[in-house]
């Protein structure tokens, strides 16, 4: 167990692991997992940034997440398993990547490039050199905003259809105890 003394010496960090990147190209911050650093270590270069990209780029399931100002207030480092992509905000919107980067035409590139049968991996010099057709700044900023109305649209779909099926389970319980009585 840490100590008030031992956790200011040992800063909290997050994990950024698989699980916490969900199948929108968002992070979960519920699902980062608390790690310490060392005393002394200095791990700056490797906490993530808004605009960065997470490409997950070993497994069986290879996609990408948006790093946001919320998680990346985190202090969040990304576990081996990820490449880190900083693109230049003035030419390529990390959201507008990673919308890319998960869909249809974005996962066939990264199909190709991609080693192994049964646990694939893209290869960081690979994906260094993949050439990808962007729009201007001002259509991707747009691309971007419903990017993520559309996430939002979907998170309040799935959080309402999660509700009604609990409530039709409540009331399907309730009917069973009313025919037992």
């Amino acid at each position: 167990m840490y100590t008030k003394d031992d956790v200011a010496r040992h800063p909290t960090l997050r994990l950024l692991t698989g699980n916490a990147l969900n199948r929108l190209g968002e992070v979960e911050i519920a699902a980062l997992q608390p790690i310490r650093a060392e005393q002394g270590e200095n791990l700056s270069r490797f906490l993530l940034r808004p605009g960065d990209v997470a490409l997950l780029a070993r497994g069986s399931a290879m996609r990408s997440g948006a790093i946001t100002e919320e998680v990346a207030k985190k202090q969040v480092v990304a576990s081996t398993n990820f490449l880190i992509l900083r693109p230049d905000p003035e030419r390529l919107l990390g959201e507008v990547l990673v919308f890319y980067l998960n869909s249809p035409a974005g996962q066939a590139l990264l199909d190709t490039i991609s080693t192994g049968a049964a646990l694939k991996s893209a290869p960081a010099s690979k994906v260094k050199k993949l050439a990808i057709s962007v729009p201007d700044i001002e259509t991707q900023k747009n691309m971007a905003d419903l990017f993520r109305a559309s996430n939002q649209a979907f998170n309040a779909g799935t959080q309402f259809l999660e509700a009604q099926q609990k409530l039709v389970q409540t009331q399907l319980l309730n009917m069973l105890k009313g025919a037992e009585s």
